[in-house]
């Protein structure tokens, strides 16, 4: 039992990290030139958008990991900055991956997650 959960926490991780190695221009969800902050960026870049849904945010649909529209309500900057950080170090065997960012990029994606977004109709 231990070895089926094994393989399928490295296949999440591997699905949530293949993002940040791609360019801008190679990845189909984030548009060249496309306007907003350095943590709107962030959360696509670095995958969550494929384990995440966050309404106002296009492409975050992702139903692995928990929805974070209302993260607000819930969480504060205190909070989310370390766990962004390292989340493996405030819940160990958590599924959500080590994703490398400074204090400065894990502060930046969590003041876009407890900002507010405008809500952007779905493509067709």
């Amino acid at each position: 039992p231990a070895a089926p959960r094994l393989i399928l926490s490295v296949a999440i991780a591997l699905i949530a990290a293949a993002p940040a190695f791609a360019t801008p221009r190679e990845h189909p969800r984030l548009k060249k030139g496309a306007g907003g902050s350095k943590g709107e960026t962030l959360f696509t870049r670095k995958g969550c958008i494929g384990c995440h849904t966050l309404k106002g945010h296009e492409g975050a649909d992702g139903r692995l990991g928990p929805d974070l529209s209302k993260i607000a309500k819930e969480r504060d900057k205190a909070f989310l900055v370390p766990w962004i950080q390292d989340p493996q170090a405030q819940k160990p065997g958590s599924a959500m991956p080590t994703l490398g960012l400074t204090l400065r990029e894990a502060e930046a994606l969590a003041d876009y997650l407890l900002s507010e977004r405008p809500r952007r109709g779905k493509r067709s």
